[in-house]
C-alpha cells in the first residue's frame, strides 16, 4: 500500500525487454515494493550507485505506461507506506488495471480541473470523489 505521496523523483537509466532501471537517490531494498510513477513494482536488483532495477511483466507492460519511458525520463518514486506510522495522503494499492488519456485542463480561480478519459469497460469502478 502507498501514500500516492511523490517522496523523491528517479531518472531512467534504461528501458528494454521487461527491465526498468532508474537512477535514484535514498535508500532502498532489494525486494522493497516501490511505487514508480504510480505502479507498484519490486526491487529486482541494484547495479551502480544508486540504480534501482525493476522486471517488467506482460501484464505491467499491457496495462502501464512505464513501456513508454525512455532514456532521462523522470519518474516519481515512492516507498510502500509503514502501518504503524501516519499515512499523510491516501491509502492507495499501486496496481493498475488501465492507462488513461490526459484530455482537458482548465483554471478555476487558483485550482486547475482536469480531464482524463479512459477505457469504458472500467466506468463502472469509478465514482465521482474517488482515486484513479
Amino acid at each position: 500500500m502507498f501514500t500516492g505521496l511523490v517522496e523523491q523523483l528517479g531518472r531512467v537509466v534504461s528501458n528494454s525487454s521487461g527491465r526498468l532501471s532508474v537512477l535514484a537517490e535514498g535508500q532502498f531494498l532489494l525486494g522493497e515494493s516501490v511505487a514508480v510513477n504510480g505502479c507498484c513494482l519490486t526491487v529486482a536488483g541494484k547495479h551502480d550507485p544508486g540504480t534501482l532495477k525493476f522486471d517488467l511483466s506482460e501484464e505491467t507492460l499491457r496495462r502501464t505506461a512505464l513501456s513508454d519511458l525512455v532514456l532521462s525520463d523522470v519518474v516519481n518514486l515512492e516507498h510502500a507506506m509503514s502501518a504503524n506510522g501516519r499515512f499523510g495522503g491516501h491509502i492507495v494499492q499501486g496496481h493498475v488495471d488501465a492507462v488513461g488519456e490526459f484530455i482537458s485542463n482548465r483554471s478555476e480561480g487558483d485550482s486547475h480541473v482536469v480531464g482524463f478519459r479512459y477505457p469504458c469497460a472500467f466506468s463502472r469502478y469509478l465514482i465521482e470523489k474517488g482515486s484513479i
